[in-house]
C-alpha cells in the first residue's frame, strides 16, 4: 500500500486514522490488562512470602525461648553444684536435641 505524504504527516486527514486509533486502543487495553495481572501476581507472592516469614519468625522465637530456658536452668544448676540435678538435666537436654 502506497501512502500519500499528506496521509503520513497528518493522520487526522488520513483514512487509516480510525484503524490506527482502534489498534492503539486495543494495545493499550492489552498492556493495561497485563500490568494489572502482574501487579496481582506480585501481591500474591508478597502474601505468600509474608506468611512464610511469619511462620519462620514464630519458630525462631519459640526456639530462642527454649534456649533461654535451657541457659537459665544450666546457670542455676552450675551455681547450685548439685551433681544429681545436673545429670538429670543432661538427659533433658539430650531429649530436646533429639526432637529437633
Amino acid at each position: 500500500m502506497k501512502w500519500k505524504i499528506s496521509c503520513i504527516t497528518s493522520l487526522n486527514n488520513c483514512r487509516l486514522y480510525p484503524y490506527f486509533t482502534k489498534r492503539g486502543e486495543e494495545w493499550h487495553k492489552l498492556i493495561e490488562k497485563s500490568v494489572k495481572n502482574l501487579h496481582h501476581q506480585l501481591d500474591d507472592l508478597k502474601k505468600e512470602n509474608n506468611t512464610a516469614l511469619l511462620k519462620q519468625k514464630n519458630d525462631f522465637e519459640k526456639l530462642i525461648g527454649t534456649v533461654d530456658g535451657m541457659i537459665k536452668k544450666a546457670t542455676e544448676l552450675q551455681k547450685s553444684k548439685n551433681i544429681t540435678e545436673m545429670q538429670k538435666y543432661r538427659t533433658v537436654i539430650n531429649e530436646q536435641l533429639a526432637e529437633e
